[in-house]
């Protein structure tokens, strides 16, 4: 059964989504400055769902979510165009990453800031072009926002399900600190 929450973050009313169980939150406040995240149903999630377009020379495409972008770009990057139109085809964020490794990498050419900047576009698309999600990212003020997954490259490290006030994390956390660069970027 799903719950959903109103609470006043900042100066901007945001939705928490909360699953049955009490102690999982989509999104969450944590020490007064700090958001965590994670789910599709959080509007921060690279899953989440939010159409946005984006051109590359004469070619604008429509993306569902910026997992596509993200995924579809590191397929074309390493010459993968079959895997990026089966991604293109798909519109959930679940099951583009599922296919998504597929892709044989070429590190030479997908590289960290590679990366890093298509991921930048993807948000700052998905923001700037949906203004509900805009108005929900720029309220979130000036909070760390977190990825709250044991991923240690794009989240927190830690899982959703153990993050309280007292949490250190471990992860680069590439998401959140994307998100907050779209953030200052939009303010």
């Amino acid at each position: 059964m799903m719950v959903a929450l109103l609470v006043q973050l900042k100066t901007m009313p945001i939705t928490i989504t909360r699953s049955s169980d009490p102690n999982y939150h989509h999104t969450r406040m944590i020490d007064g400055n700090q958001i965590a995240f994670f789910h599709f149903k959080s509007p921060l999630s690279n899953h989440f769902p939010a159409d946005f377009k984006l051109s590359s020379g004469d070619i604008t495409d429509t993306f569902s979510c910026t997992e596509q972008r993200l995924f579809q770009q590191r397929a074309l990057i390493c010459g993968e165009d079959a895997i990026a139109q089966q991604i293109m085809d798909l519109k959930r964020g679940g099951d583009i990453k599922r296919i998504s490794h597929k892709i044989k990498v070429d590190e030479t050419k997908w590289t960290r800031k590679v990366e890093e900047d298509v991921i930048y576009e993807a948000m700052y698309a998905k923001f700037s072009q949906n203004a509900r999600l805009r108005d929900y990212l720029v309220g979130t003020g000036d909070a760390v926002l977190i990825e709250g997954c044991t991923d240690t490259r794009w989240g927190g490290g830690v899982s959703m399900n153990n993050i309280d006030g007292n949490t250190k994390f471990s992860g680069e956390n590439l998401c959140g600190v994307t998100l907050m660069k779209v953030r200052a970027a939009l303010n």
